[in-house]
């Protein structure tokens, strides 16, 4: 893949403005980056990498002592986080905007998940939390009337709008998927609900630092690259005492290769959100969402997907989860930004 002008471009003119939760990109001469510009280059290549450090390093030297110690340094990260092997789908906005779109016309994979997970029919999940998980995350979160809550990795909207609902809480969901956020916003149009639905990514939310009081991550937090990058942006948008709460899994041993993808093995939620520099981290183990799980992923891997996409997608996720689930641990992490 050839490096994308464009990409280069915005690489090669910007400065990162404040310092520890105030940082944000801007250009040079001082305007903000815009979402897009902001996604664009959270989701440069290596080849894009490659191509703004062999440019800032032909630049005047000023720019060069400015700018290639991070671009350096995130064109290792790249290299340490190669993209998927052969054969499987690239995790990008693109594939992601395809998964999504498949869903609207397969209500089979709705009901059965919201029959294992207790959810009701008009909470629309891509993820694993149960009816019981979501009151755990709702008090972990605690929220206020008129809070803002911020919903990464949102998917079509469903976990943020029923807490918001709960809560009272300002919604704010986040994808880098634009279909995730368009079913999203139809959806809470259709509950009558008011959220603000945006694209924007784990590790670049493009939202003012300071300006949440609680961060959700259901499920999607292995999704960031670099993984270090994402906590570090939940606490920059957390207002001080604001607290963050994400679920996941952990491997039992990190360097067991049966877990797979090399993603999952990797999480580390307390050191993440430790490094990141949050207070009262906790990561708790939550055996109890396992059962619904496993009945769910072994309906999935039981039924005949026929030609439906999604449908074949959720059978082979269930083939593969069930062959690793006693390799994971579910568990829930939560943390106040000091």
């Amino acid at each position: 893949m050839a490096a994308r002008p464009e990409v280069v471009a915005l690489l090669t003119d910007f400065e990162v403005a404040g310092t520890g939760p105030e940082q944000r990109f801007v250009h040079r001469d001082g305007r903000p980056f815009t979402e897009a510009e902001t996604g664009l280059v959270s989701d440069a290549t290596e080849e894009d990498l490659r191509a703004a450090a062999s440019e800032l390093a032909a630049a005047p030297q000023r720019l060069a002592e400015l700018f290639m110690p991070y671009i350096q340094t995130v064109a290792e990260e790249v290299s340490e986080n190669p993209p998927p092997a052969a054969g499987k789908p690239p995790l990008t906005a693109e594939y992601f905007d395809g998964w999504y779109a498949d869903m609207v016309s397969s209500p089979v994979k709705d009901e059965i998940q919201q029959r294992h997970l207790g959810l009701p029919p008009q909470l629309l999940s891509t993820s694993l939390l149960g009816w019981a998980g979501i009151a755990e995350v709702t008090a972990e979160l605690r929220l206020a009337p008129g809070d803002t809550l911020v919903d990464l990795a949102c998917g079509r909207g469903g976990y943020g709008l029923e807490i918001a609902g709960r809560t009272g809480a300002r919604l704010v969901g986040v994808d880098f998927s634009a279909e995730a956020v368009r079913q999203a916003r139809e959806h809470a149009e259709r509950l009558g609900a008011t959220a603000d639905f945006r694209v924007g990514n784990l590790t670049a939310t493009g939202l003012d630092a300071g300006s949440a009081a609680g961060v959700l991550c259901v499920d999607a937090i292995q999704f960031a690259a670099p993984p270090q990058a994402a906590y570090r942006e939940i606490r920059r948008i957390l207002e001080p005492g604001g607290r963050a709460v994400l679920t996941c899994w952990e491997a039992v041993g990190r360097d067991d290769e049966r877990v797979v993808p090399d993603r999952l093995r990797h999480v580390d939620l307390r050191a993440g959100l430790t490094a990141a520099g949050f207070a009262d981290v906790e990561v708790q183990d939550r055996p109890g969402w396992r059962a619904p799980e496993r009945a769910m992923w072994e309906e999935a891997a039981a039924l005949d997907p026929g030609d439906d996409p999604a449908l074949r997608s959720f059978h082979d996720e269930g083939v593969r989860s069930l062959g690793m689930m006693d390799l994971v641990r579910r568990v829930l992490a939560t943390a106040t930004a000091p």
